[in-house]
């Protein structure tokens, strides 16, 4: 909340009792001068902090999270005070307005039998405001983050060029620095790349997917991954994956026609060949293994030989 947006008059009116509900554990007794207000307010307020260590508890919260460490932040001047507390106030008036209310109730029930109550209800009213505050200086604090030199360069995936172990786990962000909203876990990072991906027009088998506006690190406006149904990291830059497409095998192998001339597919049917006859001698030997014990090596080979041709003959 901006500095002129707040009820400054009802602030001028009350701020003494602020400082005296929440000064912090170390400050003196009392802190501010209470000789406006009617009989009973210090003896009430002194009572409920006697009472509940969680008024000076929260007086020592707020020393960081609202005053930026000052200690004696109650002795300043007015104006500085309610402008720190303005900024982290919510804009919309609520939290200001459930914080007056209380302070006008704790003046009210001055020297009755509700004073320590009603300190007591301010003070569960700020904790609360505190604990929205302090998420929203953590969402606001700025975290560095690490090179994320080896990984990135396996998997370049959108998101993950720096990381930093917070919270009791690795965050990652395309930037070296920011607020803790801008870091986001690996599966989170992986699973963003892929939802968006999109099949790559003119390409069987490959994906691409948006590097965000990081042209220069990822060498382009996509990256790009291999996939049937799916795109399957790790993702590649555009030159990277060029190269892999143009050495891949020929469309002759992919549509299962095998070349055995050449070396490498010959070597290939070889080893389908060989895994497809010692399953024939396995299923053989288990269905008969006192037949199989009669025939020597030399009959099985052929007799599973035989079987690999019918099973080819019959498809």
């Amino acid at each position: 909340m901006d500095y002129g947006q707040m009820n400054l008059g009802s602030w001028a009116s009350y701020l003494p009792v602020f400082k005296n509900v929440l000064r912090p554990s170390g400050a003196v007794d009392p802190v501010s001068d209470l000789g406006t207000f009617p009989a009973g307010l210090n003896e009430a307020i002194t009572q409920a902090r006697a009472s509940s260590s969680g008024f000076s508890q929260l007086g020592d919260e707020l020393v960081n999270l609202v005053f930026d460490g000052y200690q004696d932040w109650y002795g300043y001047d007015d104006n500085w005070i309610l402008q720190e507390l303005g900024q982290v106030l919510d804009d919309q008036g609520t939290q200001e307005y459930g914080l007056l209310s209380r302070l006008d109730a704790i003046v009210t029930a001055a020297g009755s039998e509700n004073g320590e109550s009603a300190c007591t209800e301010f003070l569960s009213y700020a904790e609360q405001c505190a604990a929205m505050w302090g998420e929203d200086a953590v969402g606001a604090a700025v975290l560095e983050g690490t090179p994320n030199d080896a990984n990135w360069e396996a998997s370049r995936t959108p998101g993950t060029r720096y990381y930093v172990y917070y919270d009791e786990r690795y965050l990652y962000s395309d930037e070296p620095s920011g607020p803790l909203s801008s870091w986001e876990d690996l599966p989170t990072r992986e699973n963003k790349a892929a939802e968006s991906a999109f099949r790559w027009e003119g390409v069987d088998g490959w994906w691409c997917t948006l590097t965000n506006g990081q042209t220069g690190m990822y060498g382009g406006e996509y990256v790009f991954a291999m996939g049937t149904s799916a795109p399957e990291g790790p993702w590649l830059t555009h030159e990277r994956a060029e190269q892999l497409i143009a050495t891949a095998p020929s469309s002759g192998a992919d549509s299962g026609v095998l070349d055995l001339s050449k070396r490498e597919q010959a070597q290939q049917a070889a080893a389908h060949v060989a895994a497809a006859a010692q399953d024939v001698l396995s299923t053989v030997i288990d269905a008969a293994p006192d037949a199989a014990a009669e025939l020597g090596p030399e009959e099985l080979k052929r007799l599973a030989l035989e079987a690999l041709k019918a099973v080819a003959q019959g498809s």
